[in-house]
């Protein structure tokens, strides 16, 4: 053959090898990409795995296997909503895919979805009932529509196929937990660690950790922590999580002992040190604070965490000039759209704020947000110069721009409080429920709804929310005691009454707890112990207003003003409330002369204080020309006071001026 033919003939058969590839089918087309992706995935090879599925669905786009694999690589990213409609058309074009339906059946399971989850695993069952997955799934299903033994029994069935499933394992765990079960529960998952190994043992320790936790088991949790990282010293992640149980638990000195340990482990996380030198602060120990951050600082040098650090710790300081010195020096390292240049420019407007130069921190955020327009510490921070302004509906537009980036319980809470202010009632409650869904312990929150429901006349309503918050943080003084009022309010006496009592028995309330006790009893009738409740707190503070009002108003109702008057005598003359009292104790005792000279005697001390006045004005006659000059003196002494203005008003109105 010559030169020539055999080049012709390689040409020809080239074109022919082209024209064969082109006439191929679209099946065996997507085979080839399905193929090869497979391959890929073997690998772990993500990118090129999920290019190659993509590229099958080109030219079949029903090709089940392709959209599984794309699921499976979306659920590796951690992206269940990318995952979900991939199952979706797996199934679609292949009902017999098992693994499909059992990943959508989870997906549905975990929404809550009880019917879809339901069509999954019968689908499911019917393709491999003996499966230990298509049990755990039915499992599942069932627990999700109340069934606790129908769900127990196909956990059991999927572990009587493989007793060493450590799904399985755990969701009967699960399930005995529910039921309050929890020895039971940790007895299943020690048996579990004590029948796996590698990788599915760790699972179960983490399971075994996570259950002791979510149950209170504290000791327990511990103890459990301190093993695992004994066991495994180069996990970090347990000395974490025995710092955060440190920290939530208010056990400071254990606390800094692990922040120390993990300084040295970790020493490339500068956050610890930053937290090392806050819990320094707490400590008092500002000298040491400042010098760990320093000495940090010359060590890692192109570290902003610790810059901003120390200038945090000026502005806690109140030492503004070096606060502002520090923010600068790294506002200026740092471009204003990297997160290190936006945090330092944000503290500026920070300090700007703290120093009263509200206009510059003003032209400062306006200047963030036109570099970076959704910076959301900005946002949040314009937002709330908006709600002081009164402008509700830009603080709402920029909450609302927060909230679509990230989850923030500050901007949820300033969210609620500018729909309070342009009057949006229904959707305030609705905004503040969802805060408390997302973060059961937020206490202005609580409170904050608790009023708005007051104020809407859903008394109970207010009570139920204090009653969650108050059960979350049992120690929390105020919410219990606006618990208390509430209910006091409602009348529920006994209620309010064990409510008082917890308080007191733990306490945490001090002499608040104590005084709303006495409040309880009095309004209940139990005058003696009421009194006995209230002598107790002002044997502690003589000063406590509402112990003093109470023992009071107790003693001139019962006829006994004389040991009242005997009782309050006692009490310095510059003690207006007090005066205030005895003044009131000779009024029911019928001795209104020395009730008018106590009132004027506390006039002549604290001259514009207007309680006095309207002490006096409560002496005459409703309307008498004495009346109307005590009031006239109070409005005198401090011109714009409320009660004085609302009291004058009114006899002004029933005179006709």
């Amino acid at each position: 053959m010559t030169p020539v033919l055999r080049a012709l003939s390689i040409l020809l058969l080239a074109g022919l090898a082209t024209w064969l590839a082109a006439c191929a089918s679209p099946e065996d087309k997507a085979a080839k990409h399905v193929a090869k992706a497979r391959t890929y995935l073997a690998e772990n090879n993500y990118v090129k795995a999920k290019l190659e599925a993509k590229n099958a669905l080109q030219v079949q786009p029903k090709n089940a296997e392709a959209h599984f694999m794309l699921a499976q690589i979306a659920w590796h990213d951690g992206d269940a909503q990318g995952a979900f409609p991939q199952l979706q058309m797996a199934v679609e074009a292949d009902p017999n895919i098992l693994e499909a339906r059992l990943r959508l059946g989870d997906i549905f399971v975990a929404t809550g979805d009880a019917k879809s989850a339901a069509e999954q695993a019968d689908a499911a069952r019917k393709l491999a009932p003996e499966r230990a997955d298509v049990h755990l799934l039915s499992g599942k299903v069932l627990f999700l529509q109340g069934d606790v033994q129908g769900a127990a029994a196909e956990i059991d069935a999927a572990l009587a196929i493989s007793p060493a499933f450590v799904e399985a394992i755990t969701g009967k765990a699960s399930v005995l937990s529910s039921q309050g079960e929890n020895p039971a529960a940790l007895a299943v998952i020690d048996a579990g660690i004590a029948r796996t190994k590698g990788a599915d043992a760790d699972r179960l320790q983490e399971a075994r950790l996570e259950l002791l936790r979510s149950t209170g088991q504290t000791a327990a949790y511990e103890t459990n922590l301190l093993t695992r990282i004994k066991q495994l010293p180069d996990k970090l992640k347990y000395r974490y999580q025995l710092l955060d149980l440190y920290s939530t638990r208010g056990r400071r000195d254990d606390e800094e002992r692990v922040l120390r340990e993990l300084t040295e482990v970790d020493a490339t996380n500068q956050r610890l040190k930053v937290r090392l030198a806050s819990r320094l602060v707490n400590k008092n120990d500002d000298a040491g604070a400042e010098k760990l951050l320093k000495d940090s600082i010359a060590k890692y040098p192109d570290s902003a965490d610790l810059q901003l650090g120390l200038g945090d710790y000026y502005r806690y300081k109140k030492r503004s000039a070096e606060a502002m010195a520090v923010y600068r020096q790294v506002a200026a390292r740092w471009a204003e759209t990297t997160p290190e240049g936006l945090q330092a420019r944000n503290r500026i407007v920070a300090q700007h704020t703290v120093d009263g130069n509200i206009a510059q921190a003003r032209t400062d955020i306006a200047n963030i947000l036109k570099a970076a327009s959704d910076n959301t510490e900005a946002l949040l921070t314009r937002a709330t110069f908006a709600f002081v302004d009164r402008n509700y509906d830009a603080a709402i537009a920029d909450l609302r721009s927060v909230l679509r980036r990230e989850r923030s319980q500050d901007a949820l809470l300033l969210l609620a409080r500018s729909y309070v202010g342009v009057g949006d009632a229904v959707v305030a409650r609705d905004t503040y429920r969802r805060l408390l869904d997302d973060y059961p312990g937020n206490a202005e929150a609580a409170k904050d709804l608790a009023v708005l429901l007051s104020y809407r006349g859903e008394a109970a309503a207010a009570a139920e929310i204090l009653r969650s918050f108050v059960a979350v943080k049992p120690n929390d003084k105020e919410a219990s005691a606006a618990l208390v009022q509430n209910l006091l309010g409602q009348r529920e006496i006994e209620a309010a009454e064990a409510e008082a009592r917890r308080m007191v028995e733990r306490g945490t309330g001090g002499t608040g707890a104590e005084q709303q006790l006495g409040q309880v009893l009095q309004a209940r009738g139990s005058n003696a112990e009421a009194l006995a409740r209230y002598k107790a707190v002002l044997d502690k503070d003589p000063r406590q207003p509402q112990a003093l009002s109470g023992l009071v108003t107790i003693l001139v109702e019962t006829g006994r003003a004389g040991e009242a008057i005997d009782f309050l005598e006692r009490y310095p003359k510059d003690d207006l409330n007090a005066s205030l009292q005895l003044g009131r104790a000779f009024a029911r005792q019928g001795d209104v002369v020395a009730a008018r000279q106590v009132h004027e005697q506390a006039i002549a001390r604290m001259p514009a204080d207007t309680r006095a006045y309207l002490g006096l004005a409560s002496l005459s006659p409703v309307d008498s020309p004495e009346q109307l000059k005590a009031l006239q003196r109070a409005w005198t002494a401090s011109p714009g006071d409320l009660i004085a203005g609302v009291f004058l008003a009114s006899i002004y109105q029933r005179q006709g001026k």
